[in-house]
C-alpha cells in the first residue's frame, strides 16, 4: 500500500510483519523505515500472512488484516494504535482456532472517519451448493484536530471530531 504523503511503502509478509519503506529523495530509490509487528505476548501463534493492507486518506493511519483473522491500526511510523487481537468476542470464541474477524476487503471513506470491511462469516451447517458468506461492518472514528495541525504549546483539551452517516 501507498502512502503519498509520506512517501511510504508498506509490504505485508508472510509472516504477518509489515515492512515499510520510505523513498529517498536523491535516488528515488526505497529504504528501510520500521517494522509493524503484533508482539507475541498479544496473542500466541502465527497470525497468517497479511491479507490486507490500506492508508487512511490522510496517510495518519494503516490498518493490517490477516489470513487467520483480526486486523490492527498503526500510526504512521510504527506505534500500534487498535487491535483486534485482545477483543473480547464472547464466551465461546477461542481466537487460537477461529478469530471472528476474517476481513476479505477493506477501505476506507473519503475522509476516513469510516472503514469498511466485508468479513467472512463462518457457518456451521451448509451445503454443497453454499459458496461462501460475507458480512459488511463498519467501524466509526473520531480524529483529533491536531494530528493535521500540529503545534508545539501543551493543550489541556483536544477537540475531536467525527461524521455521521445518514
Amino acid at each position: 500500500s501507498v502512502n503519498h504523503k509520506f512517501r511510504l511503502l508498506a509490504y505485508g509478509r508472510k509472516n504477518s510483519d509489515v515492512s515499510v519503506y520510505a523513498i529517498e529523495d536523491t535516488t528515488g530509490g526505497l529504504e528501510f523505515s520500521h517494522r509493524l509487528s503484533v508482539n507475541s505476548s498479544v496473542i500466541a501463534g502465527s497470525l497468517g500472512s497479511v491479507c490486507e493492507l490500506k492508508w487512511s486518506p490522510d496517510g495518519c493511519v494503516l490498518i493490517v488484516a490477516w489470513e487467520k483473522g483480526g486486523i490492527s491500526l498503526w500510526s504512521t511510523f510504527g506505534s500500534l494504535l487498535m487491535s483486534s487481537l485482545n477483543w473480547d468476542f464472547g464466551l465461546h470464541v477461542d481466537l487460537q482456532h477461529h478469530n471472528p474477524l476474517q476481513v476479505a476487503k477493506l477501505e476506507w471513506s473519503t475522509e476516513g472517519y469510516h472503514l469498511f470491511m466485508t468479513c467472512k462469516k463462518k457457518i456451521e451447517l451448509c451445503d454443497e451448493n453454499d459458496t461462501s458468506f460475507y458480512d459488511v461492518l463498519q467501524l466509526n472514528f473520531v480524529k483529533s484536530t491536531m494530528s493535521m495541525n500540529p503545534c508545539i504549546a501543551s493543550h489541556s483539551h483536544v477537540l475531536l471530531q467525527g461524521k455521521t452517516i445518514k
